[in-house]
C-alpha cells in the first residue's frame, strides 16, 4: 500500500519540493505511484520551485546572462549585442523570468542549473575521495539517472549526491560554476577584440569586491574543469587506474615499487597524461603544471574556454573506444595548432581584484569554516603546489569537513612541510636522475601488466581509421579546431 495515498495533492507537492533537488523528487516519484501523479500534475510548478530556491538574486541574473548570451555569429551588430547584453548585467538589470512567468526561460535555466549540478556532483566525488588522483582519472556520465563516474567504459563510483550539501554549500559551488562559465562567454577566443567593458564594473556586484573565498571558489572550477581534459587526456591512452592506498601516502614505507609516484600520489596533473600521448608540453607543466614565465599549460588554457567545449568533448570521451580514438586525434591537432599557432585565450579571472585595504591576515576571518580552518595552515603566500592540491579537494566551499575523509589522514590537506618532504624523499630516490621517466611507467596500464607478466599485442600506435570515425563522432565535436568554431556549439545544458 502506497503511504502517500492518503495525502492530499498540495502536501505531496509540498513533500516534492522539500526534497530540494530534481534527483530525490525522481527517486521518491519512482518508489510511490501517488508521488508520481503529483510530480507530473506539477512539473511545471516544481521546476520553477527548485529554480527560485537554488539560484538567489545574484545568480539569477548570472544564470540569466548566460542563458540569453547573444550567440556567435560574423555579423557587424554582434559586438554591439555583446556589450549590451553585458551592461545590461553589470547593472543588475537581467529580467527576472520567474516574475513574468516566462515558462521557455524557466526550463532552460532548470536544465543550466541541473546540469552544472551535474559537473558539481562529479567534482565533489573526486575532492572528496580517500585518493582523489585515482577519481580524477574518471570522467561524468552526463545523466542525472546514471548518476557515476567512468574509466574507459567501467563504472568506478557513484557519484556524490548534492542534496547532502548545506544550502548555503549548494549556492557557493553554483554561484562559482556559473559565474565561471559567464566570465568565460565574455572572454571567449571569439569575442577577443571586438568586445571592450569597463572591467571594474563588471567584476563587481551592487559595489561589492570579491572576496579572497569567492576568488579562490573561481580558480577552484577552473582547476576542476582542466582535471577535465586531464582525465580525457589520460583515457584516451594507456593510462592506468591505481587502487586506492592501503595506507598514508606521505609515508615513504607505504610506496612500493608499482604505485604512483610523488606528486602523482597527491595532484592530478592533466599535463603529464598529455605527456602520456607523446604531445608537447612545458617541462615545468610535468610536476604541479604551476606558471612560469608567464606560460599557462594548455589544459588550463582549454579550460578558459568553460563548460561548453568540455561538455562536447566529455560526450565523445563516453561514446566507447571509437570516440575516444577520434577524440585522441582532435587533442594531437589542437596542440600542434596551439604550438604552431602560438594560441593565446584570456582567462575568465583575468580582471580579479581585491580591495586595496584588504590584508593577507583577513583571507581566514571570511568565508566558509573550511576556508577558514585550512588558510591558517598556508603560508603567505602559500606554494603552488599547495594551492593546486587544496583546489582540486574543493577547500574553498564547505562548512566543515563532514563530508571528507577523516582529517587525520594528512594527504588530503598537506602541510607545505610534508610537501617538502616529499620532495626531498624524491631527489634521495635512487633514479631521481630519471624521475619524470618513472612516474610515466607507473601511469602506463602497460607498464602494470609486464610487471604481472601479461603482455598483450600493442595496438597503442595503430592510426584510427580517421575517416571512419570522423563519420560516427565529427558531430559530437568541433569540425575545425579554430577557436571561432567553439562559439557554434550547443548549449551546454541542453
Amino acid at each position: 500500500m502506497d503511504p502517500f495515498n492518503k495525502l492530499p495533492v498540495e502536501l505531496r507537492v509540498q513533500v516534492l519540493i522539500h526534497t530540494y533537488s530534481r534527483h530525490s523528487m525522481l527517486q521518491v516519484a519512482q518508489a510511490s505511484p501517488a508521488m508520481l501523479g503529483g510530480y507530473s500534475s506539477s512539473r511545471t510548478y516544481l521546476t520553477r520551485m527548485l529554480v527560485e530556491t537554488n539560484l538567489d538574486h545574484g545568480m539569477m541574473k548570472d544564470a540569466m546572462a548566460i542563458v540569453l548570451f547573444p550567440p556567435w555569429d560574423e555579423s557587424d551588430t554582434y559586438r554591439s549585442m555583446v556589450e549590451s547584453h553585458l551592461h545590461v548585467w553589470a547593472a543588475q538589470k537581467m529580467p527576472n523570468p520567474i516574475e513574468k512567468q516566462n515558462l521557455r526561460v524557466i526550463d532552460q535555466l532548470d536544465r543550466l542549473r541541473s546540469r552544472l549540478l551535474l559537473f558539481i556532483g562529479d567534482y565533489l566525488t573526486k575532492a572528496m575521495a580517500v585518493f582523489p588522483p585515482r577519481e580524477y582519472l574518471c570522467l561524468p556520465t552526463l545523466s542525472s539517472t546514471q548518476a557515476h563516474t567512468t574509466f574507459k567504459d567501467q563504472i568506478v563510483s557513484a557519484r556524490f549526491d548534492t542534496a547532502n550539501l548545506t544550502d548555503a554549500e549548494k549556492k557557493r559551488l553554483l554561484r562559482a560554476f556559473l559565474r565561471y562559465e559567464l566570465l568565460s562567454k565574455i572572454l571567449n577566443p571569439q569575442n577577443q577584440g571586438i568586445v571592450h567593458l569597463d572591467w571594474d564594473a563588471l567584476y563587481k556586484y551592487s559595489g561589492q569586491w570579491y572576496h579572497p573565498s569567492e576568488q579562490e571558489a573561481l580558480k577552484c572550477v577552473e582547476q576542476y574543469l582542466a582535471s577535465l581534459y586531464g582525465a580525457m587526456l589520460a583515457q584516451c591512452g594507456d593510462s592506468w587506474l591505481p587502487e586506492t592506498p592501503s595506507s598514508n601516502i606521505l609515508s615513504p614505507s607505504c610506496v612500493t615499487s608499482t604505485e604512483l609516484l610523488y606528486p602523482d600520489t597527491l595532484y592530478f596533473n592533466a599535463e603529464a597524461y598529455a605527456s602520456d600521448l607523446g604531445l608537447r608540453i612545458l617541462a615545468n607543466d610535468l610536476h604541479f603544471g604551476g606558471p612560469i614565465g608567464g606560460s599557462v599549460s594548455n589544459s588550463i588554457t582549454l579550460a578558459y574556454l568553460g563548460f561548453g567545449l568540455a561538455t562536447t568533448l566529455v560526450r565523445s570521451a563516453i561514446s566507447g573506444k571509437d570516440g575516444r580514438d577520434y577524440l585522441k586525434q582532435w587533442f594531437i591537432d589542437w596542440y600542434r595548432s596551439r604550438e604552431e599557432r602560438l594560441l593565446y585565450y584570456n582567462s575568465p579571472l583575468i580582471g580579479l581584484v581585491l580591495p586595496p585595504e584588504l590584508d593577507q591576515k583577513e583571507h581566514c576571518q571570511e568565508g566558509p569554516g573550511m576556508y577558514q580552518e585550512l588558510s591558517r595552515r598556508t603560508s603567505n603566500p602559500s606554494s603552488w603546489e599547495q594551492e593546486a592540491i587544496y583546489r582540486q579537494r574543493a577547500w574553498a566551499f564547505f562548512d566543515d569537513a563532514r563530508c571528507y575523509p577523516s582529517l587525520s589522514t594528512p594527504s588530503h590537506f598537506p602541510t607545505l612541510q610534508e610537501l617538502k618532504m616529499q620532495s626531498d624523499a624524491m631527489q634521495a630516490a635512487p633514479y631521481s636522475s630519471k624521475w619524470a621517466h618513472a612516474r610515466a611507467l607507473r601511469r602506463s596500464q602497460k607498464w602494470h601488466d609486464e610487471q604481472l607478466g601479461r603482455f598483450f599485442v600493442d595496438q597503442q600506435d595503430e592510426e584510427p581509421q580517421r575517416l571512419t570515425l570522423e563519420m560516427f563522432f565529427q558531430p559530437l565535436l568541433p569540425w575545425d579546431i579554430h577557436e571561432r568554431h567553439f562559439g557554434e556549439l550547443a548549449p551546454f545544458w541542453q
